[in-house]
């Protein structure tokens, strides 16, 4: 750039610029890489995304961060006592790759089916979770609100939770917090304990009116994370299948019991009901037609030591180990037999009320249920490679303890076929297959009969289960919430699709009948 490039029209602040621009030698290009993903949402919230400096954030890129990444190379020069330039160079290390367990084809398709029932029903959140109850592999997990991981910033992608107006007051008040750290940055000649004191006194005085106040980023974690492993709930009559496997292995039943149900029961002061008046109920129908009264009294009958012993040893209450960053501490939110208030706390638990869990959790614990007994850690990555596509480390199913035994998961899985058959999940039936299953309805606190949690847990074949599937709706968008037959319907609608993907063979004759009775 010549004197030319200066005349007299020239800024002072240009003319600088200039002549800085002079004292350039040479321009060099080094190689940057970024992380695209070229499936953009699917999988959102297993993948997770990279920032800047290629650091993972949530999903996989978070949990296999340090795997993921490799090491720069280096160069140094340096004079020797000769004055030599000489050059030591360390070689750069080809980060490793991961395998995940996630099945694309089941993953499109949940996230296909989710987002025709979201565009047709909607709900506060609906997730589904695809499961091998045999090893423990998830196969595919969604939920509503899925951003494009090549976009995560992307402030539309809010407006699915939150109105345009509460995000203009999440960055004002990000902003608002921004010039306050500058300004208390800027201040000199203030001492250590007036600074300390006049934190404590802004934060007393901004505790009640920043309470409620979220900034921009809050709001982006909460789109962010993952609810099948972060987000906590009563189960509903999805646990009882647990109540009634404790009794069976403990002795305490036998499974010939009956019960009587007048639709409620009167414990201490309260009066808890039922769905329905069931009468006389058979152990297995009591499963099947989910009895709320027949929990009850099984859970007296185990008595609190046992119920909650075997609630624990169910995974309630404790974290499952998934490989994926942000699952929920809920050792608080779960009862043992110390810090079970009375009665009427024991009864609730037993129908799968008044205590809260993870889908995660009821997903591994119900697994163990129906395969025989074995609680597997849920895991979403099975293997590990080089830059080579060399297998550095397989991860193998890890059986972390036994819950029942193979004769009461037997009997479980029958009970749980028979509530497709006959009980309250009969439209989970596909023609040629069996399948076994247990519906739940929580009612949300408070306790209004307006605000419902309907969930469906199925399996198939319900003989020996290759897969399971959970789905979750958290206050449908109808004027009945408490419909469980929504979530029977997408896990149906899933499963359809599923088993042909996994290639598994009808076990069942298919007859004209059977056709239309479905």
């Amino acid at each position: 750039m010549g004197d030319e490039s200066i005349t007299s029209d020239t800024s002072d602040e240009d003319k600088a610029l200039i002549r800085a621009a002079r004292n350039i030698e040479g321009v060099r290009f080094e190689e940057n890489y970024k992380r695209v993903y070229p499936y953009g949402s699917l999988a959102c919230r297993v993948l997770g995304f990279v920032s800047s400096g290629n650091v993972g954030n949530w999903g996989i890129e978070q949990a296999y961060n340090d795997t993921l990444n490799g090491t720069n190379g280096r160069s140094y020069y340096y004079f020797n006592q000769e004055l030599e330039q000489e050059k030591t160079v360390y070689e750069a290390i080809d980060g490793n790759s991961v395998v995940s367990t996630i099945d694309m084809q089941i993953q499109q398709v949940i996230e296909e089916k989710l987002a025709a029932f979201d565009e047709e029903v909607g709900s506060a959140m609906t997730s589904i979770l695809v499961m091998n109850p045999q090893n423990g592999e998830i196969l595919a997990m969604a939920s509503s609100n899925p951003y494009d991981l090549n976009d995560y910033m992307n402030e539309e992608y809010l407006l699915s939770l939150y109105s345009q107006s509460e995000i203009d007051e999440m960055n004002a008040y990000t902003e608002e917090l921004a010039a306050q750290e500058e300004e208390s940055a800027a201040e000199e000649g203030t001492t250590e304990e007036e600074s300390l004191s006049e934190e404590s006194t802004t934060e007393e005085d901004d505790e009640e009116d920043d309470d409620d106040r979220m900034t921009i980023y809050d709001a982006f974690y909460t789109l962010w994370k993952n609810p099948i492993i972060s987000d906590t709930y009563e189960p509903g009559s999805t646990y009882k299948p647990f109540t009634v496997a404790a009794g069976l292995e403990t002795g305490v039943l036998s499974g010939d019991e009956e019960y009587y149900c007048t639709g409620s029961l009167t414990v201490g002061n309260r009066n808890i009901g039922c769905s329905h008046v069931h009468g006389n109920i058979t152990l297995k129908d009591a499963v099947a037609q989910s009895c709320n009264v027949s929990m009850m009294n099984i859970a007296f009958n185990e008595g609190a030591d046992l119920f909650y012993e075997y609630q624990n040893l169910f995974g309630f209450g404790r974290k499952t180990g998934i490989d994926l960053p942000g699952e929920a501490y809920t050792n608080s939110l779960v009862y043992t037999a110390e810090t079970c208030e009375n009665d009427a706390t024991l009864a609730t638990n037993a129908f799968g009320q008044n205590f809260n869990c993870t889908m995660i959790q009821m997903a591994a614990g119900f697994a163990s249920l129906i395969n025989g007994g074995y609680y597997y850690e849920p895991h979403i990555v099975k293997e590990i490679q080089d830059s080579d596509g060399g297998v550095v480390e397989e991860i193998e199913a890890e059986v972390l303890r036994e819950t029942i035994s193979e004769e009461t998961s037997e009997i479980m899985r029958s009970y749980l076929k028979e509530t497709v058959e006959t009980g309250t999940g009969t439209k989970a039936q596909i023609a040629g297959y069996s399948v076994g299953g247990k519906t739940g309805t929580a009612e949300k606190l408070p306790r209004n009969k307006e605000d419902y949690y309907v969930s469906f847990m199925g399996f198939t074949p319900a003989e020996d289960p290759e897969v399971l599937i959970y789905v979750t709706i958290d206050e449908p968008n109808v004027e009945d919430q408490a419909n469980a037959a929504l979530a029977v319907n997408l896990e149906k609608e899933c499963m359809e699709e599923i088993v042909e993907i996994l290639g598994i063979e009808p076990t069942e004759e298919v007859t004209e009948e059977t056709t239309e009775e479905e």
